[in-house]
């Protein structure tokens, strides 16, 4: 399994996102989570951004079309996308997700 990981700072935004990616069948599961503290550089300055971050569950051979999907629909002149690998330890939850991501 890919876990990918992008926020935002628009509620609409993250949510369309997530039903995007749901519908298409690109990702089994993806959770918002509001509140978010960010703190980063740009422009040579540290800025502050209170944001939604976005955790995807997808496999390996949609993670393509999932960082096109994010880049199309975000706000962000620069959005956030990184991914990274994980392994289900539960049997039933791993099922689940097999199906769902055929």
């Amino acid at each position: 399994m890919k876990i990918v990981y992008t926020t935002t700072n628009n509620k609409n935004v993250s949510t369309k996102i997530a039903k995007q990616l749901l519908k298409l069948k690109l990702s089994a599961c993806v959770q918002i989570i509001s509140n978010v503290d960010s703190y980063y550089s740009w422009d040579n300055k540290i800025e502050f951004s209170n944001e939604y971050l976005l955790v995807i569950k997808t496999n390996s051979k949609n993670i393509s079309v999932v960082i096109k999907e994010i880049t199309n629909l975000h706000n962000y002149e620069i959005p956030e996308v990184v991914v990274v690998e994980a392994t289900i330890s539960n049997r039933k939850y791993n099922d689940w997700f097999n199906k769902i991501m055929r």
